[in-house]
């Protein structure tokens, strides 16, 4: 069921980007709330797997990959339709390749990227990464930024249409934007932060070698 709802929020992220590239107001809203269910979906995913006794390395793997798909689909049409600089997504998708890498080699370890078998060995590092308090507010992080940038980007296409509030964006224009940037640069350096960990505790894995059977 957990994967279920992993592969349902990969089938409306692409139906809500269809609608940002509408270019229409009212496409925007429909994105909008699109968007908000695709997260909201993440964590509805993580209750199942844990009620169902579905938790499993699979299940996780598949979580993370979900999410990697949701981010950095909509960073990179974010870029593409000029609401973040491009440098974002690729930002975004380098650190997921390699904090992705490490965790897929201390898979072959035993350890996973989440539960009682974490790769994460230092405290701050299961308070960053592991803890539900940390992903809840990175949770949070994006769906604010994600939903403020779609709303811009209808405020936007409003002006330009003549919708009848559109002139009221003239001189608020500026202040929304920045707002939006502020948003964005801390949901990416929150994203940075989050990965840090994974580095320095999962790295050694890169050196490990299982021993050979020929003693």
């Amino acid at each position: 069921m957990a994967n279920l709802i992993t592969l349902l929020r990969i089938g409306l992220l692409l139906v809500g980007v269809g609608f940002i590239y509408s270019l229409t107001v009212v496409g925007q809203v429909i994105a909008f709330f699109l968007i908000l269910v695709v997260i909201l979906l993440d964590w509805l995913d993580g209750v199942v797997a844990r009620r169902r006794g579905q938790a499993d390395d699979v299940g996780a793997v598949m979580d993370i990959l979900g999410d990697r798909i949701v981010e950095n689909v909509l960073w990179i049409v974010f870029a593409d339709v000029g609401l973040v600089p491009v440098w974002v997504p690729l930002v975004i998708i380098m650190r997921g390749l390699v904090t992705d890498a490490i965790r897929s080699i201390a898979l072959t370890h035993g350890q996973t990227a989440f539960g009682e078998r974490t790769l994460m060995r230092s405290t701050l590092g299961r308070w960053l990464v592991v803890s539900r308090m940390s992903r809840a507010l990175y949770a949070a992080a994006k769906l604010v930024t994600f939903g403020y940038l779609i709303l811009l980007l209808a405020g936007r296409l409003a002006h330009d249409q003549g919708w009848v509030f559109g002139p009221l964006l003239d001189n608020a224009g500026p202040m929304l934007y920045h707002i939006g940037m502020g948003l964005a640069y801390f949901t990416v350096a929150f994203c940075l932060v989050r990965g840090i960990p994974v580095m320095l505790d999962g790295w050694h894995y890169l050196y490990r070698r299982e021993p050979s059977g020929d003693a």
